[in-house]
């Protein structure tokens, strides 16, 4: 059997990814237009937002696999949604640690990517892998949603959360299309959807705290 406080351990994982990411977040900043110049100015900040970004990630899997193991056993049956979930998940932290490295690589050996267009070029890597990862948040968030509407394992509102950050995330398409503005890349548009991804991940943390055990 089980261990509960084992259980509603890693439940909370959820909510420790959530302050990780938010704190890397604000360490990091906002990207100057001279690429070269930012990293070069901000490398301290940068290495210290990839160590918390590379931290967090172990909660986020640790989490992960807690959502999994809730909502499969919730789903019963061959459980589709919820590996499409648990997939989905995975592919998440995949791009993402895709970004981080490249980010990190940056801060730390600019000086060995020279010319400056290779500087840029890698970051343009990062810029469309952030771009990429909605796509699998649209499978993490949207299977989970499915689940918790389809089995009532958790309140139906945070259900119908998740299908809204499903739509916010696969919206986030239009950075594929456009330059400039809020639904571009690092536009108002991506902000409100990571800033729904990570309240929604909070507040089912919370919610599996509560009931797993």
């Amino acid at each position: 059997m089980a261990d509960p406080r084992w259980e509603r351990l890693g439940a909370a994982t959820g909510i420790v990814f959530v302050f990780l990411t938010l704190l890397a977040l604000f360490i990091g900043g906002q990207p100057d237009p001279d690429v070269v110049q930012y990293f070069v100015d901000n490398r301290g900040r940068l290495l210290v937002q990839s160590f918390l970004a590379g931290l967090a990630s172990i909660f986020f899997l640790w989490f992960l696999g807690s959502v999994w193991s809730y909502l499969r056993a919730a789903e019963g049956g061959s459980g589709q949604l919820s590996a499409v979930a648990f997939a989905g998940g995975i592919l998440t932290m995949v791009f993402l640690m895709f970004s981080l490295t490249v980010t990190y690589a940056l801060a730390d050996r600019l000086a060995e990517f020279s010319p400056p267009d290779t500087s840029r070029a890698f970051y343009a890597l990062v810029i469309e892998a952030s771009d990429l990862v909605f796509f699998p948040v649209v499978a993490f968030t949207g299977a989970s949603a499915l689940v918790i509407l389809r089995t009532k394992a958790l309140p139906g509102w945070l259900g119908w959360l998740g299908i809204v950050v499903a739509v916010l995330s696969l919206s986030r398409g239009t950075a594929f299309f456009v330059e400039s503005g809020p639904f571009s890349s690092g536009g108002v548009l991506e902000i409100v959807a990571i800033m729904a991804f990570l309240l929604w991940l909070l507040l089912m943390s919370i919610l599996l705290v509560r009931r797993v055990g």
